[in-house]
């Protein structure tokens, strides 16, 4: 993160591939929120994410993939719908927690 940062400290996008993993909690949360800050400056933001629950608290737009085909493009209410969760994800959210189905 830090050499892209020296490399393109002009742009006005931002790419990242699960920039958050192999961080304990408090710092994965620390990474989105300042993404979130850069995104709420005007900065396009653009982070592959496979935490559903992150997904849906930080994005803005969720794209669904399955199999490279791209199933969904919306809101996180609207791309992480039961429906879709369950038929792209083959899970679904009981309480709070996740369980397979």
């Amino acid at each position: 993160m830090m050499m892209a940062r020296v490399l393109a400290p002009e742009s006005t996008v931002l790419l990242l591939d699960e920039s958050y993993v192999n961080l304990d909690p408090h710092w994965q949360l620390t990474v989105l929120e300042r993404r979130r800050e850069e995104a709420n400056a005007g900065r396009t933001v653009i982070l592959s994410i496979h935490d559903l629950d992150l997904a849906r608290h930080y994005g803005d737009r969720v794209i669904v993939i399955d199999k490279g085909r791209v199933v969904r493009d919306d809101t996180p209410e609207n791309a992480l719908s039961a429906d879709i969760l369950e038929g792209v994800f083959h899970v679904a959210r009981q309480e709070d927690r996740w369980v397979r189905v």
